[in-house]
C-alpha cells in the first residue's frame, strides 16, 4: 500500500538534501584549504589488500611505518592522493619522520599517469623542504633521497619549466 503522505513530502526532503549539499559545497569551496576535502578523514591502514611491500625508514613508530609502507604501495598503484594521506598519517604518527615528508612530496609530484598540478606544487616545496630539516637523523640513503628530490619542486608550477626539473632529478637520483 502506498503511503500518499509520504509521497507528497518525498520531493520536499530530497529538495533539502540537495540544497544543504550545495550550500555545505559553497561554503567549503570559499574556505582557505591547503588539502583535498577527502584529507579532512580519516586514512585507514589497510591490513591487506596492498601487498607485502616493505620499505624500512628511520623511525621509532611502527604504525608510522606502516603507514609508510602503505603510501609507497598507493603510489605503486597510480593513487597518489591516498599514497600523500597515508604519508601525512605517518607523520602525525611520528612527526621527526623526514621520509615520511619525503613521501608526501614523492605524492604531490608529477607520476606517469598524470602532471604536476598548480595546486600540489607549494605541497611538494613545503614537504621536501621539512623532510630535508629533519634528515639530519636519517639514515645516509634517506638523506641522499631527500636531497635528490629537493631540485624536483619549487614552490610555484610553471609548466614551462617542468621538464627541466624532472630531467634535473633524474640525474639526481641516477
Amino acid at each position: 500500500m502506498i503511503n500518499f503522505r509520504l509521497v507528497r513530502v518525498m520531493p520536499a526532503f530530497v529538495a533539502s538534501l540537495v540544497l544543504l549539499h550545495v550550500l555545505t559545497s559553497v561554503a567549503h569551496s570559499q574556505e582557505d584549504d591547503s588539502y583535498p576535502e577527502e584529507f579532512g578523514q580519516p586514512m585507514p591502514l589497510y591490513a591487506v589488500g596492498l601487498g607485502p611491500l616493505h620499505w624500512p625508514i628511520t623511525t621509532g613508530s611502527e604504525q608510522a611505518q606502516a603507514y609508510f609502507d602503505q603510501g609507497v604501495q598507493f603510489m605503486y598503484a597510480f593513487t597518489p592522493m591516498n599514497a600523500a594521506r597515508s604519508f601525512i598519517e605517518a607523520q602525525e604518527l611520528d612527526p621527526d619522520c623526514a621520509m615520511c615528508f619525503f613521501g608526501e612530496a614523492w605524492a604531490w609530484g608529477p607520476y606517469l599517469n598524470g602532471p604536476m598540478r598548480t595546486a600540489n606544487a607549494p605541497r611538494a616545496y613545503a614537504a621536501i623542504h621539512k623532510a630535508k630539516r629533519l634528515a639530519a637523523t636519517a639514515a645516509p640513503m634517506e638523506q641522499a633521497l631527500i636531497d635528490a628530490m629537493l631540485v624536483r619542486y619549487t614552490e610555484v608550477h610553471d609548466s614551462d619549466t617542468r621538464r627541466g626539473l624532472d630531467s634535473t632529478y633524474a640525474v639526481a637520483v641516477g
